[in-house]
Formats: structure tokens, C-alpha cells, sequence
């Protein structure tokens, strides 16, 4: 997919032409006022128009307030992006022309929209008119790129990110990274994109999904490991990994299989650790369940749901002392049970 440049239309006309030359952009949106609009047409006498296949134009009634520039912006830019089936690798917005009111609602109207700025300055101090304060000369024009600032606002984006995150409110969560994984580059994408795969982590974990957390877990804990190589001193993030590790050992407890276990023992002599397997993972997993519950009571107030949880928890307390008996919860035998309570659970519970 082509170029999409989105550009404001000013009183001159050279560095918008210098503009799309130096991007050769397969579309084009002109932001410019009533004024300007015509400019438009002479814009395109000196452009290859081979090059360039599409056009549209954002007009502004008022160029010099801001907030009708942004309102012009946001009520079409969204209509026009979503026809041409552009994404924000493919946009690049120069801000150069126009008023200081449209350029300045362009650069906040496109922020999520692109990746990257473009501005056209001058080669050197020579290169602007009025002993080097004015604009600039033609001919000694100089593309400038700038990096979308979006990735150092990012920090809004990981504040709530982790207000979600600490809530148990995994889901949202992700939506947020996906959000900012978007409009960020780098070494900032890849982040988001990792925390991305661990709220969709916890949040199969928080609904019993345990083998798919698992396996998914083990990728993001390599791929976070990475990003903490290269950025040593970020010691919220380095703690979450170590977290992270933490709850990987827990969670590797909660899927060893019975199957798996039987087979193992047949194979070998297994040690100690391995024997308490059952009663270790039936813990885990009762644990689990009463977190499971205080998420849902403390952090979403949804007390009906902790209220399930806590008596699946009392149910799973009594099983795991029924297996002290070899006895099954789903199928009692009179003949295992002591004798000093067989005639009361004969009597209350056998039917």
C-alpha cells in the first residue's frame, strides 16, 4: 500500500510542492482553509501526477482557531483514512503551511494516526529570508522527520494500562496495549506488544484456562527477558518479570496431569516431591480458587461471582479430605468409611 502524506495548505506554496515531491505519496489530503482551498489546483500543476492517485482535502472555516481546525479534522480524517483502507505505517503528516492554528490541530488531530512528522526547514542559517528568522528560501529547503511524540505520551497509555492490569481487569487491559502498540515504533512497540501477550495470559488464567495461560506464558516471559536486557534500569518492569517467573512455578503445578504422573511413575522410582503431587496441585489449585474470589469480591465488587468461587473452594477442601480415606466424593463405599461415623453418613448422605 502507497504513501498517504496529509499535509496543511499555507500562503506559500514551494515547501507543500518540495513536500511531495520528497514523499512521492500515492494519496494526498490538503488541510486548508476557505482561503487557501484554491491553492489546491496549483498544487497539482507541478506535481507528477503519475505518482500520486488519490485526493481529498480537510477545509477549515476559521484558520486561525484551533479548535475549528481540530473539529474540521476529526470529522472527516477518520471517514477519508477508513475509504482508503490506510494504516499509520503507511501516513505521514507535514505540518509546515498554513496558520500556526492549523498546524498546530493537524499535529494533534493525526497523532494517532500516524507514525511519523515531516517538516520542511532550511539547510542552514542562510537559508531564510530577513537575516535567517524568516521563511524559508526556495531552493534550500530540508525535509525534517520527526518522530511521532506519541511514544514519549505513552506514559498515559501505561499508567492506565496498569490500573487495568492491578484491577484484574485483564481484557480491558489488553485493549489499552493493543491501543498503544499501535501508534507507538521501537524498542516502545515492542513492549506494548509483550504486555499485550501477558494480559491475554492472566486473563485466559483468571477464567481456569490454565493450559493455554501455560503455554503461552513460557513465549512472553523469553521475549520480556529480552526487553529487560535492554533496558536494565527499568526496575518496575525487571520486578514484574520476576513475578511473572513466580507464578509460572505455580502454574505449572495446577496442569501436571494425572495421566502425566502415572506414566512417570511407571518409568521410574519418583521421589518424594513427585508423590505429594496430587495433594500438592489440589492445594494450588484451591488457593487459586480463593485469589480467584478476592479479585471478584475486592477489585470489581462482583461479590455473586466470589460467592460461586468460595463454594466451589469449600467443596474442593472437603474432596481433598476424602482422598485421606481413598475416598471419592462421586462414589462413597460404606466399607471405607470409619466406623465411627459410617451409620451417620449411611443415614444423611448415602442416598
Amino acid at each position: 500500500m502507497g504513501k498517504t502524506l496529509i499535509l496543511s495548505v499555507g500562503g506559500s506554496l514551494s515547501p507543500i510542492i518540495f513536500s511531495i515531491k520528497h514523499h512521492q505519496p500515492d494519496k494526498i489530503i490538503f488541510f486548508t482553509s476557505k482561503e487557501t482551498e484554491k491553492q489546491i489546483s496549483e498544487i497539482l500543476q507541478q506535481i507528477d501526477l503519475n505518482q500520486t492517485h488519490y485526493f481529498d482535502k480537510i477545509i477549515t472555516y476559521s484558520a486561525e482557531n484551533i479548535n475549528d481546525c481540530l473539529k474540521a479534522i476529526l470529522s472527516r480524517l477518520p471517514e477519508i483514512l477508513a475509504r482508503w483502507q490506510t494504516t499509520p505505517d503507511d501516513i505521514i503528516v507535514d505540518y509546515t503551511g498554513g496558520t500556526k492554528s492549523m498546524s498546530s490541530a493537524l499535529v494533534i488531530g493525526t497523532v494517532e494516526y500516524t507514525k511519523c512528522f515531516s517538516y520542511i526547514g532550511g539547510k542552514d542559517e542562510q537559508s531564510r529570508n530577513k537575516d535567517g528568522i524568516g521563511v524559508v528560501i526556495d531552493g534550500k529547503e530540508k525535509i525534517l522527520i520527526i518522530k511521532n511524540p506519541w511514544d514519549e505520551l505513552a506514559l498515559e497509555a501505561k499508567k492506565k494500562l496498569c490500573f487495568l492490569f492491578n484491577l484484574g481487569r485483564y481484557g480491558a487491559a489488553k485493549e489499552v496495549a493493543e491501543q498503544a502498540e499501535a501508534k507507538v515504533s521501537g524498542r516502545e512497540k515492542s513492549l506494548f506488544t509483550v504486555i499485550k501477550s501477558f494480559c491475554d495470559i492472566y486473563y485466559h488464567w483468571d477464567a481456569f484456562r490454565y493450559k493455554t495461560a501455560s503455554h503461552n506464558l513460557k513465549k512472553a516471559i523469553r521475549e520480556l527477558e529480552d526487553i529487560c536486557c535492554q533496558l536494565p534500569n527499568h526496575h518496575s518492569l525487571v520486578r514484574f518479570l520476576d513475578k511473572t517467573k513466580e507464578n509460572e512455578e505455580f502454574l505449572n503445578i495446577l496442569i501436571y496431569d494425572t495421566k502425566e504422573r502415572q506414566l512417570t511413575k511407571a518409568r521410574n522410582d519418583i521421589d518424594d516431591e513427585i508423590k505429594m503431587a496430587p495433594e500438592k496441585r489440589d492445594m494450588h489449585f484451591l488457593l487459586d480458587l480463593l485469589a480467584n474470589a478476592k479479585r471478584r469480591a475486592r477489585l470489581e465488587q462482583r461479590y455473586d461471582d466470589a460467592l460461586v468461587r468460595l463454594y466451589r473452594a469449600i467443596e474442593k477442601r472437603a474432596q481433598m479430605e476424602l482422598t485421606k480415606y481413598n475416598l471419592k466424593a462421586d462414589d462413597i463405599k460404606l466399607n471405607l468409611i470409619p466406623e465411627k461415623i459410617k451409620k451417620e453418613i449411611h443415614r444423611k448422605y448415602y442416598n
